[in-house]
């Protein structure tokens, strides 16, 4: 009953951390309003890692100049995917034949591809600013989660 309760409060607390990625679709939650959850960066140092970090006020300051910067640029990248999901929605939609290949396209993939890569540029400048102690620590909370999917995936195991 124990290791349940637990399961049970660690996917309440996964969830509710994930719910804007959610929201989203795949990859970055993306502006305005998101906080880096998603994707690539979420992945590699979510804001609660961070928070947990004890980081300076140095530190603070120029992570937050680097996800300022991220949103700048992630903004526009997403309304120009939005737009671009939009248009193949209103394909989907309008009468007529439809493949596939009238779902796919290229542009998507380019917003797509440099969404990740904006979210990388900024986990990786995040990244430099961590010191060897607080990257261990990071790491530490890293196999944590690990260890904790793997315990809500065993408990969900069959259901």
């Amino acid at each position: 009953m124990k290791k349940l309760t637990i399961g049970m409060l660690t996917l309440v607390a996964l969830l509710r951390w994930s719910a804007p990625v959610m929201a989203h679709g795949p990859g970055m939650g993306g502006p305005p309003g998101h906080h880096m959850m998603g994707g690539s960066f979420g992945m590699l140092l979510p804001p609660f890692m961070l928070n947990k970090l004890n980081l300076t006020d140095d530190q603070k300051t120029q992570v937050q100049g680097i996800m300022e910067d991220y949103h700048k640029t992630a903004e526009s990248l997403f309304q120009q995917l939005r737009t671009v999901q939009e248009g193949m929605a209103d394909k989907f939609y309008s009468p007529g034949d439809l493949k596939t290949a009238d779902l796919t396209s290229p542009e998507a993939s380019r917003l797509q591809e440099q969404i990740k890569n904006a979210e990388l540029d900024a986990a990786v400048k995040v990244r430099a600013l961590l010191t060897a102690d607080q990257l261990a620590q990071a790491a530490q909370m890293r196999t944590q989660m690990q260890a904790m999917h793997a315990q809500m995936q065993s408990l969900f195991a069959g259901q």
